[in-house]
């Protein structure tokens, strides 16, 4: 087969649901991710905005602000930071942005488990199939032995996210991933070059690393 890691991982969730006899997931678009955070801020601004800093709360209904904001929690996804996380991180480097930030990617949270059918954005997507792998060790074996050699192109724009769903679908077999760091383009998309400068693989098989000079 070949896939987008997006693609990949939707199938393994769809998959599992199946299994289980639960809706189908399906994957959120960028403008309903946009309403539902726009609407949050609403809701926020209506209260009177405690969590905000002062500075921030003339943006808070602006599109322009919503469209940041979702990239941060993606981008904070993708790298594994909770919302916990980004409240820490915000208290330990003076940054009263990430703190609420932190806040608000709680309340979005919250709201997103509330849903009838499991839906996901792209950044969580990728995280909730790795959780999946991690937690049902059968359905890892079987993903394993469906796969007895794995290539990933264009690693250099692969994220953090994607590295961890990658290690688990191959696992112990061979791998062959192919990438140049001056082609990468994605890094407004998450994707993060160090990925390719630091490879290595840990797992049993013969690990293949090729980067155009």
């Amino acid at each position: 087969i070949a896939r987008t890691f997006h693609s990949y991982a939707f199938g393994l969730l769809r998959a599992e649901a199946a299994r289980r006899g639960e809706p189908a997931p399906r994957l959120l678009s960028g403008p309903e991710q946009d309403l539902v955070v726009r609407e949050l801020l609403r809701g926020d601004v209506e209260a009177g905005a405690p969590t905000w800093p002062a500075r921030l709360r003339p943006a808070l209904l602006t599109r322009g602000f919503a469209q940041e904001l979702r990239d941060l929690l993606q981008r904070a996804v993708e790298r594994g930071v909770s919302s916990s996380d980004l409240i820490s991180l915000g208290r330990r480097h003076k940054r009263d942005d990430w703190v609420a930030a932190g806040t608000f990617a709680r309340q979005y949270g919250q709201v997103s488990a509330l849903r009838e059918a499991a839906s996901y954005d792209p950044a969580e997507l990728i995280r909730a199939a790795a959780g999946l792998l991690r937690a049902e060790p059968l359905a890892l074996q079987a993903v394993r032995a469906q796969h007895a050699f794995v290539v990933v192109d264009e690693y250099q724009d692969t994220d953090p996210a994607q590295e961890e769903l990658l290690a688990l679908v191959a696992g112990a077999r061979d791998l062959l991933v192919v990438g140049d760091p001056d082609q990468s383009i994605y890094g407004f998309r998450g994707a993060d070059l160090d990925g390719i400068r630091r490879f290595s693989w840990p797992g049993g098989g013969q690990a293949h690393g090729a980067t155009t000079p």
